[in-house]
């Protein structure tokens, strides 16, 4: 029989919380991924698209997301 004590209860919650937000953020990126690349294609035009793609520019490689503290 195992137990968990307080403290390891507590930071598997706190990595469900970092789970499940990293699932959100990855599922937005896929679909403004898809929305940009419909777009280039000719496919469907939105609204709120992004006029630009970070994959397209050479500078993108050192962009990297603040995190919120």
């Amino acid at each position: 029989m195992s137990f968990r004590t307080e403290n390891q209860s507590d930071n598997a919650f706190e990595n469900a919380i970092v789970h499940r937000s990293l699932e959100r953020e990855l599922e937005r990126e896929r679909h403004q991924r898809t929305l940009n690349d419909e777009a280039r294609l000719g496919l469907g035009v939105n609204a709120d698209l992004r006029s630009k793609d970070a994959r397209e520019s050479a500078s993108a490689h050192g962009l990297t997301r603040q995190s919120r503290s």
